[in-house]
């Protein structure tokens, strides 16, 4: 089944993750009823994309004004107070404190946070302590989820291409053979899948265990780019779905399964 959601749709959905993640709540099968009409996995990814998201954009938030957020605790304002003055995420707002005060790189401010009886704060350590890390820890699990899970699902990619008994190039193949970054597979010739607007040519395609929302579509961009512009037209297969109507460019064709109708040149040609 084909995933796609609308505009709409991509925003009811994110602004309720959104929601959820703020309030330190995980998304459960409850929350997911919501949105009836869209696959749960969809929804479950929606929501870590939207924890990443919020992570990258708090950080740089909160590393511009650290100092000043410093100097506020260090006068005796709370931590409760900072955060809500401020509208911040208090894990992100945390983590930035203490590798801040301590002058730590990220790692061992993370191990830190890990073990707050290292900080020779006993207020610090308290709201530490007491913070509820489930969530956190919960998106962390997913990202090795999605790891594994990209590795699966590029597999059923290649063998479902083996089994309609089309040839391809891996991109472990390619760079043997020297060739710069390549895409997950590389068509020996061209084909022709069917989509909702028509017939459309795939020299190569890459796979992405994710959603294809307008940021990770961004955020890979100059990646598609590089592709098009070696390769021709090609594909990315989003397994959990995309925002419908939006692509980078039309010769790049957005999928959330390879199609059961494809046409190799040769058939076309016999």
């Amino acid at each position: 089944m084909a995933v796609r959601l609308s505009d709409a749709d991509y925003a009811r959905v994110r602004e309720r993750c959104v929601q959820l993640i703020r309030a330190d709540k995980t998304l459960g099968t409850r929350e997911a009823a919501q949105f009836p009409t869209i696959p749960y996995n969809t929804i479950q990814y929606i929501y870590r994309q939207c924890y990443h998201q919020l992570e990258s954009e708090e950080e740089a938030r909160i590393a511009q004004r650290i100092a000043v957020y410093n100097d506020k605790y260090e006068r005796g304002v709370s931590i409760q107070e900072i955060l809500r003055e401020e509208d911040l995420y208090m894990p992100i707002f945390l983590h930035q404190l203490v590798k801040f005060r301590y002058k730590l790189d990220d790692a061992t401010a993370k191990r830190y946070l890990q073990n707050p009886s290292l900080l020779a704060d006993p207020t610090l350590e308290s709201i530490i302590k007491s913070y509820n890390w489930s969530g956190v820890s919960i998106i962390s699990n997913h990202d090795k989820i999605r790891q594994s899970s990209g590795l699966e699902y590029e597999y059923l990619l290649k063998e479902s291409l083996r089994n309609r008994g089309i040839p391809f190039q891996t991109e472990v193949q390619l760079r043997l053979d020297g060739l710069p970054k390549t895409p997950d597979i590389v068509l020996d010739c061209p084909i022709l899948i069917e989509t909702a607007k028509g017939w459309k040519e795939v020299n190569w395609i890459e796979s992405k265990a994710i959603f294809g929302d307008v940021y990770w579509q961004n955020q890979n961009a100059q990646q598609f780019f590089s592709y098009l512009n070696r390769l021709g037209p090609g594909c990315v297969i989003y397994w959990f779905g995309f925002i419908d109507g939006y692509t980078l460019d039309p010769r790049i064709t957005l999928l959330s399964s390879l199609p059961a109708n494809i046409h190799t040149i040769d058939t076309l040609v016999q």
